[in-house]
């Protein structure tokens, strides 16, 4: 990001600062889906994981939707909080807008990560939390070499990221399941 100068800079930053406020509910829902998780599988009750993640499927996705159009109706008034600056506000808030379109991806990570680490598949998040930031680094150099794209490589990077971490999650959860009390892979 320093590397596209002051005003890029510090729009991105703008824009990560709105972006904390709307990743803390997908924060909140995890903490809950990791105790739900957890519980449940105490309890032999993998239906009731499977409803429950459903649901927060759901959640993620309203929310996500609501944010998106937040986003795009309110960015530059959101971004004009943290700064005073037009050309940053309008960048910023660009920024936001293309963000906004991996909000529902982020939230799938959470939700996923926060289910499978409550039923005890703590490997699985590190290692998809490490592939989610080498992804960001690799998609950031690609994309920031492409003339038409240039500075928007940053806010970008979002969408591709999280993505490819969330189709992780997702394919964890089909494919591997939780394990039952006798250690035994229960699909999901």
């Amino acid at each position: 990001v320093n590397s596209f100068g002051s005003v890029i800079m510090t729009a991105y930053t703008a824009s990560g600062r709105v972006e904390q406020l709307v990743n803390q509910p997908y924060g909140s829902l995890g903490g809950a889906v990791a105790i739900f998780s957890g519980q449940n599988v105490g309890a032999g009750k993998f239906d009731r994981i499977r409803r429950g993640c459903r649901k927060c499927v759901w959640l993620v996705a309203g929310f996500s939707t609501l944010m998106l159009i937040v986003m795009i109706v309110f960015g530059h008034l959101l971004i004009g909080l943290f700064v005073e600056e037009p050309e940053i506000i309008e960048i910023g808030a660009r920024g936001l807008q293309i963000t906004a379109v991996s909000y529902f991806f982020s939230g799938l990570v959470y939700t996923y990560k926060a289910m499978l680490n409550g039923a005890g598949d703590a490997e699985f998040s590190l290692g998809n939390g490490v592939i989610e930031i080498v992804a960001r680094i690799l998609f950031i150099l690609i994309l920031s070499s492409i003339p038409a794209v240039g500075y928007w490589s940053v806010w970008i990077t979002a969408i591709f990221s999280s993505m490819l971490a969330a189709s992780l999650c997702i394919w964890r959860y089909l494919d591997i399941g939780i394990k039952s009390k006798n250690n035994e892979n229960i699909s999901l």
